[in-house]
């Protein structure tokens, strides 16, 4: 899956604590919501 990698991708250019709250926007109900919609 594109979107894993991207993921993995950011996880390892951002530090421990801001992939943690990136990953809990990326979770988000609203983030999901905005992705479906495209």
């Amino acid at each position: 899956m594109e979107f894993k990698l991207i993921l993995k991708k950011l996880n390892n250019t951002l530090s421990e604590e801001d992939a943690t709250i990136f990953q809990e926007c990326i979770m988000s109900p609203t983030f999901i919501k905005h992705i479906l919609r495209r």
